[in-house]
């Protein structure tokens, strides 16, 4: 009857709101992790190499990079307590002329000499850790870090960092050293601290020549500390391995093309039974002079507009849950622009149209004397 229709029609447009929203939802995922991977950090991860030291490879740190600096193939050698991509050591920080209730959480990264130089960030104030100089206490803040502080001019103040008293020496344009969910940029502070660092960096000249430079340093490893094994990486696979372990864009693809298979199948249903239940209305039109393609425009008007009607009805919620999504998961969310939404729709219809059209056709090239003779 008329209501058991309804019902059935009301069933497959929410299928189909559903779909919608998961494909969007998906789409939005791909685009935000494309954007990440591209995304600048404020500093170069490109064809650097880092080992991690321990033990007897810390002890002997100067002399393993003696060793390796003069390879043609590398162009500079520092180290880090952490890589700059997973980075999130915190303390506090008391700036000069303030008492301890007045101390700011900031990040503190433990660094080497040519580190700023070696990752290519950016000193747009003072200048950088330098051997000309007795940097032993010295600091280097972000922009971030130098806003919050509110000096006219921070080269040259006092920072006190866990009872050891420094002076800023530069500022460095923001960059951002931790995972990129969640986490925004926050006022940060280098320090020379060779006692404290846990990881070699290489910097090669070429991205062809990392290979030969890893059996290199694997190498020197093995004569300096044979008892260790040694483990590396580049920055850009662990920036992958990091930033690229959410499994959103997946799950939800998988979601949604089950979605649209279980919609598809709910029109097919409702397409064949309304075929059936029109088959001799089919046969008088085409008598009376009715093309195969009137036809087909015929029985797939009703299907296609719910469909129409799903997309009116997910589009807005799909905007609203992506944008929600993206900016609670990602640090840099990306802009939702229309494509998406219009991608989205003609797949929706063209699935649909695809589907009512593997019944109606049949139907509508039937020859009408099949199904008039009884009548």
């Amino acid at each position: 009857g008329k209501r058991g229709g309804l019902f059935r029609k009301i069933l497959v447009v929410v299928q189909f709101v559903f779909s919608i929203i998961l494909i969007v939802t998906t789409v939005i995922s791909v685009k935000q992790t494309n954007y990440n991977k591209k995304m600048d950090l404020g500093f170069d991860r490109d064809r650097i190499i880092s080992v991690k030291i321990a033990g007897e490879a810390r002890n002997n740190l100067t002399i393993l990079k003696k060793e390796i600096t003069g390879h043609k193939d590398i162009v500079s050698v520092s180290a880090s307590s952490a890589l700059p991509i997973e980075w999130d050591t915190k303390l506090n920080v008391l700036p000069e002329g303030t008492n301890e209730d007045e101390s700011i959480n900031m990040n503190v990264y433990d660094v080497d000499y040519d580190f700023v130089e070696l990752i290519d960030l950016n000193i747009i104030r003072g200048r950088s850790f330098s051997r000309s100089f007795s940097d032993r206490q010295t600091y280097i803040i972000n922009q971030t870090a130098a806003r919050q502080l509110e000096w006219q001019n921070p080269i040259g103040k006092q920072l006190t960092i866990a009872n050891q008293n420094g002076t800023i020496i530069g500022i460095a344009e923001d960059f951002h050293f931790k995972s990129l969910y969640f986490e925004n940029i926050s006022p940060t502070v280098l320090r020379l601290e060779p006692e404290k660092l846990n990881y070699l960096l290489v910097k090669c000249a070429t991205t062809g020549g990392i290979p030969g430079v890893r059996e290199y340093l694997k190498q020197q490893w093995s004569i300096l500390a044979p008892d260790l094994p040694f483990e590396s990486i580049t920055l850009n696979d662990f920036f992958i391995e990091v930033n690229s372990g959410d499994n959103t864009a997946e799950m939800t693809g998988f979601l949604g093309v089950l979605a649209i298979f279980l919609s598809s199948m709910g029109l097919l249903g409702l397409s064949s039974f309304a075929v059936e239940r029109r088959i001799k209305e089919i046969g008088i039109r085409k008598v009376l002079g009715a093309s195969v393609p009137g036809i087909l425009i015929m029985l797939s008007n009703n299907f296609i507009k719910l469909v129409i009607i799903a997309n009116i009805i997910a589009i807005p919620i799909a905007y609203l849950l992506g944008n929600s999504m993206i900016r609670f998961l990602y640090s840099y969310p990306i802009d939702i622009t229309a494509d998406i939404f219009v991608f989205t729709a003609l797949i929706t219809l063209v699935v649909a149209f695809v589907t009512v059209t593997s019944q109606t056709w049949k139907a509508a090239r039937s020859n009408p004397v099949d199904s008039l003779k009884y009548e």
